[in-house]
């Protein structure tokens, strides 16, 4: 009886007696899986409630950690925001670092492809993207700036490139069509439905057909 009341006493306690199973599994997650979950749920949660209308407590709440954990990652929700948008941008990123190569018109029409894909794909991160970037401050805000900038001259640079090849009119309005064409791209994820007939690809690539046609219509209205 003495060995039996022993057992029971180191035996682990079961979930019936209140142990929960996720917070178990998510303990033994290494620190970038964890910082993976927080974002995704992070990334969620804005989309749904807006940046200024969410809480840290909401996404602990969400994924079954303390708010006192999660700011063993994040010193604020400013850092969740601004690391959701990092690491958008180095996908983004590395997606346009396989344009690289391609001829001119082509590369044109695979960027805006791979921009609208990634961005259909990753539906909660892209609307935080496109919507509460501005809510960052500081330093933070300077950064992200200038890597809209850069992805924005990725874009232009390569439109200026077919304009000095002849590929395009002379005179076609470079800012123009690179602000038309990042502006479509930015809004496809406000209507795009997930569940519809088009895929993120289709989609993608319609979009890159539209983009070449817009280039090699410029010639109509560049002096208009």
């Amino acid at each position: 009886m003495t060995g039996m009341r022993s057992s029971a006493r180191t035996a682990p306690p079961s979930r019936s007696q209140g142990t929960s199973p996720t917070l178990s599994a998510q303990t033994k997650l290494a620190p970038e899986s964890r910082r993976a979950m927080l974002r995704e749920e992070g990334a969620r949660i804005f989309a749904e409630r807006g940046y200024h209308g969410a809480s840290v407590q909401e996404v602990a709440d969400a994924i079954g950690f303390t708010k006192a954990s999660i700011y063993y990652y994040y010193k604020s929700k400013e850092e969740l925001l601004f690391d959701i948008l990092t690491f958008a941008d180095q996908a983004i990123t590395a997606q346009f670092a396989t344009a690289e190569g391609s001829d001119p018109l082509a590369r044109v029409g695979r960027l805006v492809a791979l921009h609208v894909t990634w961005y259909l794909r990753h539906p909660t991160i892209a609307k935080v993207a496109f919507r509460d970037w501005t809510a960052l401050t500081g330093d933070l805000l300077v950064i992200q700036t200038e890597r809209r900038r850069r992805h924005s001259h990725t874009l232009r640079d390569s439109i200026e490139h077919c304009r000095r090849q002849g590929l395009i009119a002379f005179d076609a309005k470079v800012g123009l069509m690179t602000n038309f064409i990042n502006g479509a791209v930015a809004a496809s994820n406000v209507w795009y439905k997930p569940d519809g007939a088009e895929t993120p690809e289709a989609v993608g690539d319609a979009f890159a057909q539209m983009a070449v046609a817009v280039l090699l219509g410029s010639t109509s209205f560049a002096t208009r």
